[in-house]
Order: C-alpha cells, then sequence, then structure tokens
C-alpha cells in the first residue's frame, strides 16, 4: 500500500514478529521452526461477520473482530475455535500499550518479562502459551492476513494445543496472546 501525500509517497512500515512459550520460564521458542502448517490464508471482510461483542469481554471492536476473525482461519483448517479470555485480552493490550508507550516492537516487555511472565503476573495459570505482535497495519483484516502468510504467525494461530486467546491492540500495533490453562 502506498499513501501519496503532496506528491511524495510514503510506504508503510509494517513489522512481525512471534514467540510460543512452554513449560518453564528457561525456554522461549520461535514457533517456526517446530510447527508445519497447510492451506492458503482465507480471511472474511469484517462486514461478514457480526461484530457483537459480549458484556461479559473486556475487548474493543478492533480486538474482537481480530478474534473472530482468528476463529474463521482455525475453523477454516478444521482446528477447533479458541475461547476469549478476559485475562490474556487485558495483557495483551497492556504489552500493547507498553510498547507504544515506550517506542519498541519486542517480545520483550520495557521491565524485561517474556510472555510467560507477565501471564503469569496477571493471574492466568498456564500450560502453554504463544505471542503473536505486529505493528503497522491498519485493520483487522490486514493485521490477520499478514499474520496468516507467516509461517510462525500462522502456525500460532493455528496451533490446536492452544485454546484461548486475548487481543490488543494501540495506535496500530497489535498483539495476540494465546494460552492454555492449566
Amino acid at each position: 500500500m502506498k499513501i501519496k501525500i503532496m506528491g511524495i509517497f510514503i510506504i508503510p512500515l509494517i513489522i512481525l514478529s512471534c514467540a510460543t512459550f512452554q513449560g518453564t520460564f528457561d525456554t522461549l521458542e520461535n514457533s517456526t521452526s517446530q510447527r508445519q502448517t497447510n492451506g492458503a490464508a482465507r480471511t472474511m471482510p469484517s462486514s461478514a461477520l457480526p461484530i457483537s461483542i459480549p458484556e461479559s469481554s473486556n475487548a474493543n471492536a478492533f480486538e474482537w473482530s481480530v478474534f473472530q476473525l482468528t476463529n474463521v482461519e482455525r475453523e477454516n483448517r478444521g482446528v477447533p475455535p479458541l475461547q476469549w479470555d478476559n485475562i490474556l485480552g487485558a495483557a495483551a493490550r497492556a504489552h500493547t500499550e507498553d510498547m507504544v508507550r515506550n517506542n519498541f516492537f519486542s517480545h520483550t516487555g520495557s521491565d524485561h518479562s517474556n510472555v510467560g511472565q507477565r501471564l503469569t503476573r496477571a493471574g492466568f495459570t498456564w500450560s502453554r502459551v504463544a505471542e503473536n505482535i505486529a505493528d503497522g497495519q491498519q485493520s483487522p483484516e490486514e493485521v490477520i492476513s499478514t499474520w496468516m502468510n507467516s509461517p510462525g504467525h500462522r502456525a500460532n494461530i493455528l496451533d490446536p494445543a492452544l485454546t484461548h486467546i486475548g487481543v490488543g491492540f494501540t495506535a496500530n500495533k497489535w498483539t495476540q496472546k494465546f494460552g492454555t490453562p492449566r
């Protein structure tokens, strides 16, 4: 995508990263080296999905759309849908806000925490966690398409061992936190 402003072409910067964490805090692995995925990305436009956020959810409309589109990708490939988790949602938004506030892009928080440590601190008792982050995408459809075209991110989205999700969005930075409760 190019945006023309007064004769100057600006190409938006889009950055991605993903991580998977399982077991103890001693091992952080990049999911691209462990999982195989199949099928091409197929997403539905958000207009085809009802945006009806349950009152019990802490998600905003963009976050809820990413949740729904993530489940469309899983269901298109025979993977059970994820359940929304408010703790994961709050932790995802907090990490996204931390990246915006402190002007960085990383799975490591400004306090040097990793995804597993942040989720434990938030109160999520987990056996497996993973995280996708992105920067620069303008819509839920764009971020899901970008993640589905990246092997490591797609692997996290389609991992049947992950059962719960929360999403954070602030200033075109995105975080998906996946978890399986212990």
